[in-house]
């Protein structure tokens, strides 16, 4: 019979995890920092509903997920020098999703474009932000953020 592991366990687990995947990024930067930087890095957001889905939880889950995996991916690029990112982020094909799926990434655009505006860091690397695309399509409120970022 499989012993259940306890929570104690669990949270050393977790931290052991967590401390080696920080090595292992600081190691995998000092390798990227020893080439030149891409100039250019494109990223299809593609995924985040299978993601939620093996771990049992909601698409809009997998959503917000995957966007706090490309603000890791921001902050990656700044520090090693990409001077450009294009992030694929919504196909018309994603139209044919349930409503509240797609009212659930209409809010996580709209939120995003607002808080790009107000980081500092935009400012002040003097970094420009294109939406590029049907851009009609989209609601008022997301197209309000996307000219106000």
């Amino acid at each position: 019979m499989a012993e259940s592991m306890s929570s104690e366990e669990g949270h050393r687990t977790g931290i052991i995890a967590d401390t080696a995947y920080r090595q292992y990024e600081k190691r995998l930067l000092k390798e990227v920092l020893q080439k030149p930087a891409p100039e250019h890095v494109a990223i299809i957001m593609d995924g985040n509903r299978r993601f939620a889905r093996e771990l049992g939880l909601a698409p809009t889950e997998g959503h917000r997920e995957g966007r706090n995996k490309l603000e890791e991916i921001l902050n990656w690029g700044m520090e090693v020098g990409v001077k450009i990112l294009t992030v694929y982020a919504f196909s018309s094909e994603n139209m044919n999703r349930t409503q509240a799926e797609i009212d659930e990434l209409m809010k996580l655009f709209e939120e995003s474009f607002y808080k790009a505006a107000a980081d500092e860091r935009v400012h002040r690397h003097k970094i420009r932000i294109r939406v590029l695309g049907m851009v009609e399509i989209l609601p008022e409120n997301v197209r309000k953020a996307i000219r106000h970022a």
